[in-house]
């Protein structure tokens, strides 16, 4: 079982349901994704105004690296908080990385 995870926090306006399923749909199919971890879905709040995604695998930087073009290139996650843990939710000693998602897929 991949002990590292990226963690993505975000806000949304409802209006901004059909970029985010759209987003969630590109994700599950990345091959880039599939090659270092797991997109392993996400959840909205009932208001549509905040979600969280969340990503799996051996390596959150290289998981963090394979999944930014995406990332970047959905408007509404422009400032996403992400975080980048490196190790197991039960480890005490575990390093985490937090980062704000900057926008466009050049950023």
């Amino acid at each position: 079982m991949p002990d590292h995870a990226v963690i993505v926090h975000f806000h949304c306006q409802p209006e901004e349901e059909d970029a985010f399923y759209e987003l969630a749909e590109r994700l599950w199919c990345s091959e880039e994704i599939k090659r270092v971890g797991v997109y392993d879905g996400h959840e909205i709040a009932v208001d549509d105004t905040d979600g969280t995604l969340y990503f799996y695998g051996d390596d959150a930087d290289a998981l963090f690296l394979a999944a930014c073009p995406l990332l970047r290139s959905a408007e509404f996650l422009a400032g996403a908080y992400v975080l980048l843990r490196y190790g197991g939710i039960n480890d005490p000693e575990v390093g985490e990385v937090w980062t704000r998602l900057s926008a466009g897929a050049g950023s």
